[in-house]
């Protein structure tokens, strides 16, 4: 629009549009505890959207925007969604994340960004970890520089992308957000008038919250671990106990699958592992849901602590326990390809991919059935409606809710914990997670469009707490490599001979700190937000406060006008 001329309907993107009409949906609140109109046996609690509540008890069955089939073809075909791979790894923003942005807001644009950029810095780790496993060098010298390599290259991939977000946050309009944010819609609690807004909102008690948590949340959470733990000490227990089943065999009785066997526990473990994770993500979000919190992005952390921590101990602990304890690095290597290969690339693949669809079939052969039925007596029925906009509407009904992007950072955030934390001992680490994104990134594409419901737009500035995440699994890394390396590299002990074990322990906690060092130098060397970005920043806020100068002057001469106008105006009065 220019000068306040234009079209109205390109000033607002869909995305945008659909995010305020949800939101002056969700904020209609209700004053006190009082019955639904025409359902005697549902309340409302002070202070609950009643559009949640309609939701949440079926009085209301479903609320999502329709797909735009017209602008999703042009976001696949003529931008070539699907091939965004190489190009969103460059600089600036591109036209394929812009319209993906127009679409379906800024959440998933940040997310396919992500994933982008990700991929495009594991090719260099892909391709010396190929090198350094099969080309005839010294093993031990190649992957201890093929694990220092990784260390160092993980921090320049999480500074770059700091960067590479603050530019589309930039380019987006979101950065810098404000930092007030309003109530989440599903929270509730007496109505109260706020000190900060001035406007009536509820209001949750902060030690019922506490007292959930340490009661309920915190105790549930444990038994969970503890069952993990159970989980991953039967494992090795089986897996010992076949390993020596096989030593025992002859070499004449020895046949081929037997070798095979050998993989058979760490298989069916990392399933049982992937099914636990699933569960409990199930759990977390009734928890922090129960839990109550106001702001959205206090939720977002209670859930992303509760999962990290369970997923991470579920997850990374076997690895841990048997690179460090049982120091058992074939059973490592093993694990680490029955998880890349087994169950990301395979398992996972065909499950986000099935689950939905199959959900979809199973709905809309109920959906017809239960509306044929109903109109059995009528002429036409709505499958046979001419009207496609009505036999949209009602398809879509039938597709699942997209529930975020939440699990797909999980996913990326495992994986990235497997390639990084292990890379001394499986250098393909690296070249299995590039394979696996190549696919993953059409896979999400391909399911976002076409077999899920289209979701409300979110604004975001940046992946949030999940930088953190990743930077603090960046920094373990380290310890856990150095400490790989330390333990099991024959090139260092021949190299360090002399040394007695103490002094061998603090050559390599001195190498660590050096490592941790260069991390954090890195940091510093690669600014966050680009100087042309901040330029503009401090140019927009030295702007704005000439500007706001400039209003005070313009009042503070009005008033002095006025007072001069009313001085004369008494003045003649007087003299009259």
């Amino acid at each position: 629009m220019e000068d306040g001329k234009g079209d109205i309907d390109s000033f607002l993107t869909m995305a945008e549009q659909q995010r305020i009409i949800l939101h002056e949906l969700e904020n209609v609140r209700a004053g006190s505890a009082e019955q639904i109109t025409g359902f005697t046996k549902e309340k409302v609690i002070a202070g609950e959207s009643i559009f949640r509540r309609c939701i949440k008890h079926r009085i209301i069955a479903q609320s999502y925007p329709l797909h735009d089939r017209d602008a999703l073809k042009k976001i696949k075909h003529h931008y070539g969604w699907y091939d965004i791979t190489i190009r969103a790894g460059k600089l600036g923003m591109t036209s394929a994340l812009g319209s993906i942005r127009e679409y379906f807001g800024d959440s998933i644009a940040m997310y396919f960004a992500f994933i982008n950029c990700y991929l495009v810095f594991l090719i260099p780790p892909a391709i010396s970890g190929v090198l350094s496993y099969f080309l005839p060098w010294e093993r031990s010298e190649v992957f201890t520089a093929f694990a220092l390599f990784n260390v160092i290259w993980s921090t320049v991939f999480l500074e770059f992308w700091k960067r590479r977000a603050n530019e589309l946050a930039y380019g987006w309009g979101t950065i810098g957000m404000e930092t007030f944010e309003e109530p989440r819609a599903a929270y509730h609690g007496p109505m109260h008038t706020s000190a900060i807004t001035g406007r009536v909102e509820p209001h949750y008690p902060k030690w019922q919250r506490s007292l959930k948590k340490y009661l309920v949340t915190y105790p549930i959470t444990a038994i969970c671990l503890v069952a993990a733990i159970s989980i991953m000490m039967f494992y090795f227990y089986v897996d010992g106990s076949l390993k020596a089943y096989l030593e025992s065999l002859s070499a004449d009785r020895l046949r081929w699958y037997h070798h095979l066997f050998k993989y058979v526990p760490s298989l069916v473990y990392t399933l049982v592992v992937s099914s636990f994770n699933a569960m409990y993500r199930r759990l977390a979000d009734v928890l922090t849901e129960w839990e109550n919190h106001r702001l959205q992005s206090t939720f977002e952390n209670h859930l992303v602590v509760k999962l990290l921590l369970f997923d991470s101990i579920n997850c990374f602990l076997s690895f841990l326990y048997v690179a460090f304890y049982k120091q058992d690095f074939e059973l490592l290597r093993r694990l680490l390809f029955c998880v890349l290969v087994v169950q990301q690339l395979c398992v996972d693949q065909i499950r986000d991919l099935s689950m939905p669809y199959f959900m979809f079939k199973a709905k809309e052969q109920l959906f017809w059935k239960k509306y044929n039925k109903q109109y059995r007596h009528s002429a036409q029925t709505p499958k046979s409606s001419t009207n496609p906009l009505d036999e949209q509407i009602l398809r879509e009904s039938c597709c699942p809710k997209f529930r975020g992007t939440f699990d797909e950072y999980l996913k990326l955030f495992l994986q990235f914990g497997y390639v990084f934390l292990f890379a001394a001992f499986f250098p393909l680490a690296s070249f299995c997670a590039l394979l696996n994104n190549l696919v993953e990134i059409r896979t999400d594409a391909f399911k976002i469009c076409n077999l899920f419901q289209r979701p409300f737009a979110q604004p975001v500035a940046s992946i949030g707490v999940w930088q953190t995440a990743f930077e603090l699994l960046g920094i373990f890394s380290v310890l856990t490599n150095t400490a790989l390396v330390a333990f099991s590299s024959k090139w260092t002990r021949e190299v360090l001979a002399p040394l007695n074990e103490t002094q061998y322990v603090l050559v390599f906690v001195a190498f660590e700190h050096i490592v941790l060092g260069i991390k954090i130098l890195i940091s510093y060397i690669i600014p966050d937000v680009p100087r042309w970005i901040q330029n503009n920043l401090e140019k927009v806020q030295y702007e704005s406060k000439q500007a706001l100068k400039r209003e005070r002057t313009e009042i503070h001469m009005l008033r002095s006008r006025s007072f001069d106008t009313f001085g004369t105006f008494s003045k003649e009065l007087n003299t009259l």
